[in-house]
């Protein structure tokens, strides 16, 4: 970025049948106080009001859409590579930006000219965006984002497009995970910087969410997106050092998803003897509920016993 320029953000929204929120998050962008800012919206050929939402926007919007994609991935691409902006970010259709999101990341950009992403917090709300949860994120390193817990929101992320021309842009074989792989390789190629403060963003949490609706796909797909990330040339040692406690720490996740939730047994005994191998130490700190419910798998298979041999 020359010295004193302000660039072109771009901006995208995915939007898929949820026209009840759509018409929130626009406003929340369009009503952003940065002047040069490029709205893309990329409709997956909704059904619902969504299309009506938008024609009431469309002649503030540089480009929309409205048409069957290959998923969530995809359209972000797709909108991206529509897009002329230098610093690049989606916003999900049930989403919000706070007021000043964007002028806040384009300065932490302008007082940080080496660096290629911008991270902030976010607030979580169900009903009312003003009482919403502020998830504190902090800095984090690429070893956090492989071993700890994944709590960067992805709302609150900005990336320059000269990143993204030498990490590749989303990978759309990942529906639920292409903003964690995102990160992976921000982490492992790029220079990112975290922003405190007031949150960037407001993530809306209702059933309907990908993160409720269909949570117990997300451990699996972290898998696959570690899989993805490993696979790559040129990985920095700090990822090769931290490749043993990932995929225990995942494996982990997959044996907690499936006894607690799916209660299937051995499947999560499975994949806590794949997490073990990786990393023993992981064993010491099971949380309680799987030891509950592993202790509860065995007296069910005692009883089952029992009554087999009473008939």
């Amino acid at each position: 970025m020359r010295s004193g320029a302000r660039p072109r953000v771009s901006v995208v929204t995915p939007s898929y049948n949820q026209g009840h929120f759509l018409d929130a998050t626009i406003r929340s962008v369009l009503d952003q106080d940065y002047a040069d800012l490029e709205y893309i919206l990329v409709d997956g050929g909704s059904t619902d009001e969504s299309v009506d939402v938008i024609r009431r926007h469309e002649a503030r919007l540089a480009w929309w859409v409205s048409e069957p994609d290959r998923g969530q991935a995809h359209a972000i691409n797709k909108g991206w590579s529509r897009s002329t902006g230098e610093i690049l970010a989606w916003l999900n259709s049930d989403d919000l930006y706070t007021r000043g999101a964007v002028s806040t990341a384009i300065e932490a950009f302008a007082n940080h000219s080496d660096v290629d992403l911008i991270y902030g917090d976010c607030s979580e709300f169900e009903d009312d965006p003003t009482s919403g949860r502020t998830r504190h994120v902090g800095t984090k390193t690429l070893t956090d984002l492989l071993t700890a817990s994944i709590d960067i929101a992805q709302p609150s992320v900005f990336v320059r497009r000269a990143l993204l021309d030498r990490i590749g842009l989303l990978d759309e074989s990942l529906h639920l995970t292409m903003d964690y792989h995102l990160l992976l390789r921000a982490f492992a190629f790029g220079r990112p910087h975290y922003v405190g403060g007031p949150p960037l963003s407001s993530m809306r949490l209702h059933p309907a969410a990908k993160s409720f609706a269909r949570a117990a796909s997300f451990p699996a797909e972290i898998l696959k997106a570690l899989d993805h990330f490993y696979a790559l040339p040129g990985l920095p040692h700090e990822a090769l050092r931290a490749r043993r406690r990932a995929y225990a720490r995942y494996a982990y996740a997959c044996a907690d998803m499936a006894l607690s939730v799916r209660k299937s047994y051995l499947e999560g005994i499975g994949w806590l003897v794949r997490a073990y191998l990786r990393d023993p130490s992981l064993v010491a700190r099971l949380p309680r509920a799987i030891w509950r419910t592993l202790i509860g798998a065995r007296a069910a298979a005692w009883r089952e016993r029992t009554l087999a041999d009473r008939r």
